[in-house]
């Protein structure tokens, strides 16, 4: 048997003005880290388990030199 999904409105909230305040928030808390540009570091998730560090080196190299990196398995 398949029933229709009907969403229950559990705030008085408009979608807009919930959408708009869970941005500020995520807004507000981002206040104090530091941008790719200030650190220098960025993170990849999700590779396959067969990528190697040399793929990753031809990957990025285009964008600048590597000061070091990790796999971690």
């Amino acid at each position: 048997m398949v029933t229709k999904y009907v969403a229950k409105n559990t705030s008085s909230k408009t979608a807009t003005e919930w959408d708009w305040t869970k941005w500020k928030d995520q807004e507000e808390s981002l206040r104090n880290e530091e941008t790719i540009a200030e650190s220098g570091r960025i993170f990849v998730r999700n590779l396959a388990y067969t990528v190697t560090e040399d793929d990753i080196e031809q990957l990025f190299s285009k964008f600048g030199e590597f000061s070091s990196y990790v796999i971690h398995q």
